[in-house]
């Protein structure tokens, strides 16, 4: 194998987004419960009254939440590490994972994330980081394929994320809008905008995943990519 060390990484990177997308799915009763209007008080005082099982229950969500999220992170650095062995752009998206792993655990904490316009805050700044990890780490991805001369895979990195930037993008924005202007629009337009922001999310992991899945194949033995995103 011509790049070991990058196989390892993207290998580390790749499980790190599945452990990501894991949580994000956990993360959904969480987030809807305050976009729908339901503030921390009610819900724990909800919560107590029917039983306190369901208070360990949600607590217990959340910490689950967390813990993968963080694992995900940390196996997303130690990919990054190593991957930027063979690769040098890998290693400048670390600072964008420090930064999006920061802001992402504080937003998911219940005292902030009741608080709807430091939790978008906190979720843009997750966006944007998220953004310039992608970036590097396709970027990474590319300069290989341009060593294995892999055109289709080179080229698949540019519309990749292109395609993940609008969907970020939008994201981003109904996200915002749900959580810092939830009071002036309306339940039934921030449940809407929270469906769709958590289908595009979706999305934009199986878009970023199958990616790393063809760099992986490229990696192992320099295969041509099944299909060609034009």
């Amino acid at each position: 194998m011509q790049f070991p060390n990058a196989f390892k990484g993207i290998k580390r990177i790749f499980t790190s987004e599945i452990l990501m997308l894991i949580s994000q799915l956990i993360f959904v009763p969480i987030i809807i419960f305050p976009v729908i209007g339901v503030n921390g008080e009610e819900l724990t005082k909800n919560l107590e009254q029917n039983s306190p099982g369901y208070l360990l229950a949600f607590l217990g969500l959340l910490l689950a939440g967390l813990i993968i999220s963080l694992v995900g992170y940390i196996i997303q650095i130690t990919g990054i590490v190593k991957a930027a062995k063979d690769e040098p752009a890998f290693k400048i998206s670390l600072t964008g994972v420090i930064v999006g792993m920061t802001a992402r655990i504080i937003s998911y904490l219940p005292i902030v994330n009741y608080n709807n316009m430091i939790s978008a805050i906190c979720s843009t700044v997750t966006y944007i980081a998220s953004l310039v990890v992608t970036f590097f780490i396709i970027q990474g991805i590319r300069n290989i394929a341009i060593k294995f001369e892999n055109d289709e895979i080179e080229i698949n990195g540019v519309t990749i994320f292109k395609l993940y930037f609008i969907i970020v993008l939008i994201n981003a924005s109904t996200h915002f809008v749900s959580k810092a202007f939830n009071d002036d629009i309306g339940s039934t337009v921030t449940i809407v905008l929270s469906i769709a922001g958590g289908i595009l999310t979706i999305a934009q992991y199986v878009l970023y995943i199958s990616y790393l899945v063809k760099a992986k194949k490229m990696l192992i033995n320099g295969s041509e990519p099944e299909f060609v995103i034009v």
